[in-house]
């Protein structure tokens, strides 16, 4: 698991987020600013086993963030952006296809004049890229998934034959969401949500909620939610 700032094109079609998601904004304060605002779109390949672990992990950023962060169903110019822009011609996972070296510079990937929209896809251990990110740096390793967070693309790769149940679906999800949010990799171990290794942390801490303020200009301003910090 880890965040790339790197070329990288996402794969196949998406479909629109599952309708659980609709179901929150009437709990919303419509008034709310929220810290960051985004949509979802989950690729239509990804079952309905991996969706389920999918949408856990969107509830619980939200629910830790009290609503700072809202992840919302996309609209339909989220798909035509996603098909022409993301997927053109592509039926495979190329690696470095679409150059985002410049997308990835913008240190504030969530500012006004941004694409909110984040893509879900589901990759496999074969592919190329995949391939190429397991040796990324002369280390062999078994990334579960990777996330790009840029100013125009935003996606996160799940790299689903690696999954062995829901609930490694759903902390590789928690991790990933992350670093969308602007979290890099720590060595907190299993305390914290953002520890890169396996088994990872099934729950966010209050340092991963206070390290995403910090990230995102708001310290001070963070509930006091997440799992209390324990001692490996």
């Amino acid at each position: 698991m880890l965040k790339i700032y790197k070329n990288v094109c996402v794969f196949s079609a998406v479909a629109s987020l599952v309708g659980i998601l609709s179901a929150s904004e009437a709990k919303r304060d419509p008034q709310k600013t929220h810290m960051i605002s985004s949509r979802a779109m989950i690729q239509d390949e990804f079952s309905g086993l991996e969706t389920n672990p999918i949408v856990r992990a969107f509830y619980t950023w939200m629910e830790e963030t009290q609503g700072d962060i809202s992840i919302d169903p996309p609209n339909e110019s989220d798909g035509l952006f996603y098909d022409a822009a993301v997927k053109g011609d592509s039926q495979d996972l190329q690696v470095f296809d679409l150059d985002l070296k410049a997308d990835s510079t913008n240190h504030d990937p969530w500012q006004k004049g941004c694409r909110h929209t984040f893509y879900v896809v589901r990759v496999m251990s074969n592919s190329p890229t995949v391939k190429a990110i397991d040796n990324m740096g002369g280390e062999t390793r078994e990334v579960l998934g990777f996330t790009f967070s840029g100013c125009t693309f935003k996606f996160i790769a799940i790299v689903a034959d690696r999954m062995r149940d829901e609930e490694m679906m759903y902390t590789t999800m928690l991790h990933e969401l992350g670093h969308m949010w602007g979290l890099p990799d720590n060595n907190e171990g299993k305390r914290s949500v953002m520890n890169g290794s396996w088994p990872a942390s099934h729950c966010i801490t209050h340092k991963d909620i206070v390290d995403v303020y910090a990230v995102n200009k708001k310290s001070g301003m963070e509930p006091k939610t997440g799992c209390k910090m324990k001692k490996d």
